[in-house]
């Protein structure tokens, strides 16, 4: 059974002086050494997103994203598997942390791709509940980049 160690209790100063890589690194070898990584929401009910550049996903990705922002409306909430929203320069789409793998299988089932998948992944693994796809953002190191 995986002891839990809060991110909360990881002292910031490790991670400024470790910088984002090694952070991520030194969380990674906690998890290998039997440590479960929780990411409790923050106060008031703040949570993180993920900022990544929208070449993280590729042309058939951003059709679903599209039609899954289309559905996505109040009246129609349920029909994506992923909560998703429109904006001028991207899409701003929900990360859950529950019934992940009904959510990955009906993504698929709309011709999502692997990459999609793994960013929702890494998105989730550091305790994110939204991405943030955005034209302008940074692209995050070790996630595949489509030219498009």
């Amino acid at each position: 059974m995986p002891k839990d160690l809060l991110i909360e209790d990881v002292p910031a100063a490790l991670i400024v002086a470790l910088g984002r890589a090694g952070a991520v690194k030194a969380l990674e070898a906690l998890k290998g050494a039997g440590w479960q990584v929780v990411h409790p929401s923050g106060p008031n009910g703040l949570h993180a997103f993920l900022d990544a550049n929208t070449a993280h996903i590729g042309r058939k990705d951003e059709e679903a994203l599209s039609d899954w922002a289309a559905a996505s409306s109040d009246d129609h909430r349920g029909a994506a598997p992923y909560r998703t929203i429109a904006h001028s320069y991207g899409y701003f789409i929900h990360v859950p942390h529950d019934d992940v793998e009904d959510h990955e299988d009906r993504a698929r089932d709309d011709g999502i791709s692997e990459a999609f998948i793994r960013l929702q992944s890494y998105a989730r693994e550091r305790g994110c509940w939204w991405i943030n796809l955005d034209r302008d953002a940074d692209e995050v190191e070790g996630l595949p980049v489509h030219e498009w």
